[in-house]
């Protein structure tokens, strides 16, 4: 009787969705509530003069990298930022994307990394208007650039757990406008990112130097999911229970 509650309670905690942030890359945001119509911005790190990095799906896509730790984890999503660039206005805060696509490498693409997970087809699940425009330091209260969030469902595509290790997750994104799409990077870095860039027509990867920086940019990106509890947090878990189960007979007696 003791082995079927004990692999009961396993089984609960086991089949329990946290549906936790599992790793966010860096913040964006470098100004509140400063922008135009009191919405925040993400404004350019001088000396750099580049508001953002092309990733579109056919021409130009980004790399960078996340690090999967204590157990292994079961992903339910990715969620990345870009923006179109657009005609100055308040129209601007609709979103304009239309797809991500994704793929995941084990290891960096530059150094013998290995794609494990193929390039997906479209997988959006949301977009939306992150409240923040994409500016220069002069020129904060400017529209034409509304950040948007990104979300890639990967339920259907990362169906496994992945196991603790370094990991590379590439993107690319479409857009109903003729501008980009583009990713604006991670603010006020101060050291050099991991991220990758792949130029689709000629198949080659290279730094995502920032010329005026002198250093690579990384970009804001969420990983949504649940982390797989490690076997000892399972069996104390279910020590636990049973312990809990044992003081409650025994008050009954």
């Amino acid at each position: 009787m003791k082995k079927v509650i004990f692999a009961s309670a396993l089984a609960v905690v086991a089949s329990s969705s946290f549906a936790v942030e599992l790793w966010n890359n860096g913040g964006f945001v470098t100004g509140t509530g400063n922008g135009f119509g009191g919405a925040n911005t993400s404004a350019i790190q001088s000396p750099s003069t580049t508001f953002g990095g092309n990733v579109n799906q056919t021409a130009f896509r980004r790399a960078d990298n996340f690090t999967v730790s204590g157990g292994g984890w079961d992903i339910n999503s990715f969620t990345f930022y870009g923006y179109q660039t657009q005609t100055d206005g308040a129209a601007n805060s609709t979103s304009t994307f239309t797809g991500i696509f994704l793929q995941l490498w084990n290891g960096d693409p530059m150094a013998g990394g290995s794609v494990i997970q193929a390039m997906s087809g479209n997988l959006m699940s949301s977009t939306s208007f992150t409240g923040t425009y994409r500016v220069t330091s002069t020129t904060l209260t400017n529209s034409a650039r509304a950040i948007m969030s990104v979300t890639a469902d990967v339920s259907s595509w990362l169906t496994g757990t992945l196991p603790d290790g370094d990991y590379y997750i590439e993107w690319g994104l479409t857009g109903s406008t003729a501008s980009g799409p583009w990713a604006g990077p991670i603010a006020n870095m101060t050291t050099n990112g991991a991220s990758r860039l792949f130029t689709v027509s000629s198949s080659t990867w290279t730094d995502n130097v920032d010329a005026n920086l002198g250093f690579s940019h990384d970009y804001p990106f969420l990983i949504e999911g649940d982390p797989v509890p490690e076997p000892a947090t399972m069996i104390g878990l279910g020590a636990g229970v049973l312990a809990l189960l044992r003081r409650r007979r025994t008050a009954k007696a």
